[in-house]
């Protein structure tokens, strides 16, 4: 990247917010914003009236899950913007699923994802352990049309 930022460098630093701003409120705008995309989390939406509790989070986490084939499929050929899924490491009741996206930084397989702790951050998927994270897969955004029809009335 010699002169030119990539275009996953404007989107660093964005704060985490609970119930407002997390991984998948991110992921949506820079889909939309980056990659003309329009992804919306039905069950995350319809919970920004209240606080989160236990109960919404579990909703919210199976709406990460449910991307692999409401909003995606998988792709063993990653490009910029697809996404990466992710689950915490450690207990397995507390294994929640996270949500980022690929970028190709150089020729190395980079996630582009908003934590709770460190807000956005770009770094390389082989370092996702030092984030207690791990790679669940990767998946193509079906065509907005396609994901609008799937899952939702």
């Amino acid at each position: 990247m010699t002169g030119h930022l990539h275009w996953a460098e404007a989107w660093l630093g964005r704060p985490w917010v609970a119930g407002e701003h997390d991984c998948a409120d991110f992921v949506a705008a820079v889909l939309r914003e980056q990659f003309g995309l329009a992804l919306d989390l039905p069950v995350h939406a319809e919970s920004r009236s209240r606080a989160p509790t236990g109960a919404t989070v579990r909703a919210w986490d199976r709406q990460i899950a449910a991307m692999r084939t409401d909003y995606a499929e998988p792709t063993d050929a990653p490009q910029d913007g697809d996404g990466v899924l992710m689950r915490a490491r450690g207990a397995r009741r507390l294994r929640r699923y996270h949500l980022g996206l690929w970028a190709d930084v150089g020729g190395e397989a980079h996630v582009l994802h908003c934590q709770e702790a460190a807000g956005s951050i770009l770094h390389p998927i082989r370092d996702l352990a030092l984030r207690a994270l791990e790679l669940e897969g990767i998946y193509r955004w079906l065509p907005p049309s396609s994901s609008e029809a799937i899952g939702r009335t």
